[in-house]
């Protein structure tokens, strides 16, 4: 073959091969662009989908946070579920007839004529049945987002019968006073009745353990099946129930019972209630508490309301000739002042009253706890008001 021939048919053998080449690398880089956007097209849409989870996540829990919010509501609120015969109510000052699903709340009462009666539900499922020729006051109904509850309950005269919910909580604490005595429980059931003509008052636990005191005894423990009977402020233990007392107890707590079943929480509830608690710390910020909105909700309010109620109540005892040798903590029936201004100052006191009095010799100490999650203990002497640590 010529040379000439063979040189042209050289270079072109070379021209192809590159040719074939760049064809090659056109196409990896072809590839290349094609894996990268493809990459691109998988984090955009992973993004996309990120971005909208986030959103569904972040409207769900404050749609859920804000019904939890709501639903704290029912925990300041005692609803009639059940009215026989002739039941009046006084709701903020008003008085009408009762009626099922009134909502009552701190400040309020019911009274019932001959046979007649009401029960009372609140949020957590805890009943309250009114018996005939009763009076009942609600003093304060408390919630805070610990799961704590704080309740206080006059019976004015009459009888009634309590049975704490399966939420009412560990910590949670009901007082069910009468003029001379107070009746303190958590988880179980009591009765307590007072007659006004005698100013005798009877308390008796039912159910768990409860703890009986008056402005003149120190506390003690009742166990299931014990009372406690009171003159004035003169108690002493009574011994075990009678045979009577404990049918009409037992038929009193199959009617709770039975109004507890439909108002078990769901887990939606018990989720909600999750979601409040772990945004609590916001929610303070904003004001929003349990039960309310805004400055006087908050901590700082509540502390700052306790301390200025024993600074009221250290003018009152400063008044007197003599400080009182004996202070009914939830009705300070014996200072001189009158039942607006008793209820207002009560009012900014965990469980509704003072935590106790003490007079020995001429000196004399208060001591009360603010109200709210906080729960700032505050001591008042003659010589001013501080907090405790």
């Amino acid at each position: 073959m010529p040379a000439g021939k063979s040189g042209r048919g050289s270079g072109d053998m070379q021209s192809a091969i590159a040719q074939v080449k760049a064809q090659q690398d056109r196409a990896a880089r072809r590839g290349k662009r094609s894996g990268r956007q493809k990459v691109h097209d998988v984090k955009v849409y992973a993004k996309d989908w990120i971005i909208k989870l986030v959103t569904v996540a972040l409207v769900a829990w404050l749609i859920l946070t804000i019904d939890g919010v709501r639903r704290e509501y029912a925990d300041f609120r005692a609803e009639v579920v059940e009215v026989g015969g002739q039941v009046q109510a006084t709701v903020g000052g008003s008085s009408q007839t009762a009626a099922s699903k009134l909502k009552l709340s701190d400040g309020d009462t019911v009274t019932t004529g001959p046979q007649s009666y009401v029960t009372l539900v609140l949020g957590d499922g805890s009943g309250i049945a009114v018996e005939p020729n009763s009076e009942l006051s609600i003093r304060l109904l408390e919630y805070a987002r610990s799961g704590r509850r704080d309740r206080s309950l006059l019976v004015v005269s009459g009888a009634v019968t309590s049975l704490t919910g399966p939420q009412f909580g560990a910590e949670s604490v009901l007082n069910i006073v009468t003029p001379g005595v107070r009746a303190t429980g958590r988880a179980g059931a009591l009765r307590v009745s007072y007659d006004p003509q005698s100013k005798t008052s009877m308390v008796q636990c039912l159910e768990g353990t409860a703890r009986a005191s008056s402005p003149a005894v120190a506390p003690f423990q009742l166990g299931p099946g014990l009372s406690a009977r009171a003159q004035g402020y003169v108690l002493n233990p009574g011994g075990a129930l009678d045979a009577a007392s404990k049918a009409s107890a037992d038929a009193a707590l199959a009617q709770l019972r039975g109004l507890q079943e439909p108002r078990n929480p769901s887990g939606l509830t018990d989720t909600e209630r999750s979601l409040v608690r772990l945004a609590d710390p916001l929610l303070s910020i904003l004001g929003i508490a349990p039960g309310g909105w805004g400055y006087d909700a908050m901590a700082a309010a509540r502390r700052s309301a306790a301390q200025k109620g024993l600074e009221t109540l250290r003018t009152h005892i400063a008044e007197q000739q003599q400080p009182p040798e004996v202070l009914n903590p939830w009705t300070l029936e014996e200072l001189r002042m009158d039942d607006a201004e008793k209820r207002r100052l009560m009012s900014a006191f965990l469980g509704g009253m003072l935590d106790g009095y003490v007079k020995q010799g001429n000196e004399w100490r208060l001591e009360a706890t603010s109200r709210g999650n906080k729960h700032t203990r505050w001591m008042a002497t003659e010589a001013g008001v501080r907090a405790v640590e």
